[in-house]
């Protein structure tokens, strides 16, 4: 019990838990082994990207760049779906 504690994700940095929730949502619309290409798995890639600036901005409402390069994300996502 102690060592699944210590290895659990509320006891990783920001990048690890993005990272983890990334891979787990790909495992999850994945087609094939190893599947990265395809349209499901990248509008996942991009939807975990996009959760993540979304929380970076909640703390720098003034970041214009990061804000632009969201709504560029935002935008290759809708192409996808």
């Amino acid at each position: 019990d102690r060592v699944r504690k210590l290895f659990d994700l509320h006891n990783g940095n920001q990048k690890e838990v993005v990272q983890a929730q990334k891979q787990r949502g790909m495992e999850i619309f994945q087609r094939r082994e190893a599947d990265t290409g395809s349209s499901s798995v990248q509008v996942i890639a991009l939807t975990t990207r996009i959760q993540q600036i979304q929380t970076h901005l909640r703390l720098h409402k003034k970041d214009k760049h990061s804000k632009r390069g969201l709504d560029a994300l935002y935008v290759r996502r809708r192409k996808l779906l």
